[in-house]
C-alpha cells in the first residue's frame, strides 16, 4: 500500500503525469487493494485529461494518439464495482468512493456516461 500512495504523490504533482498505461496500472493496483479514493482519483484524471476532442485516448494528456487507455478505463471501473475469488465469492463496490448515496447515485451515472458517449460519437450512416 506504501509503494501505490508515494507513487500517487508523484503523480499528483503533476496532475497525473504522462503516459497513461502507468496510470492505468496504478488505478488497477489501488483498486486491487479496494483504495476506493485513490481509485477515484485515477478514474478522474484519466477520464479527464487523456483524450482527444473526437474521443480517441491518448498517451500523454491531451497529446500522441495511444490505445491503452480504451481498454484500462473500463478495466479499472470494474475492478471498483465488483471483485471475485477463485472461491467464487462476489464482492460489490469493493472499491467504490466513500459518499453520500446521492454522490454515488452520481458517480454511477458518471461512469455509465462515459462507457457509452464513445457509441454515440461513432455510428454513422451509409
Amino acid at each position: 500500500m506504501r509503494a501505490s500512495e508515494l507513487r500517487m504523490e508523484v503523480r499528483r504533482r503533476n496532475s497525473g503525469g504522462e503516459m497513461a498505461f502507468g496510470l492505468v496500472q496504478l488505478g488497477l493496483a489501488v483498486s486491487s487493494l479496494r483504495d476506493a479514493e485513490m481509485s477515484y482519483e485515477v478514474v478522474d484524471w484519466l477520464a479527464n485529461n487523456y483524450w482527444f476532442p473526437n474521443m480517441a485516448t491518448t498517451h500523454n494528456p491531451k497529446s500522441i494518439f495511444n490505445t491503452d487507455l480504451s481498454g484500462g478505463l473500463p478495466a479499472i471501473i470494474i475492478k471498483m464495482l465488483a471483485f471475485s475469488d477463485i472461491a467464487g465469492t462476489l464482492d460489490l463496490l469493493p472499491a467504490c468512493p466513500r459518499c453520500s448515496f446521492l454522490h454515488f447515485d452520481f458517480f454511477l451515472l458518471y461512469i455509465f456516461f462515459l462507457l457509452l458517449q464513445p457509441l454515440g460519437r461513432t455510428s454513422h450512416s451509409l
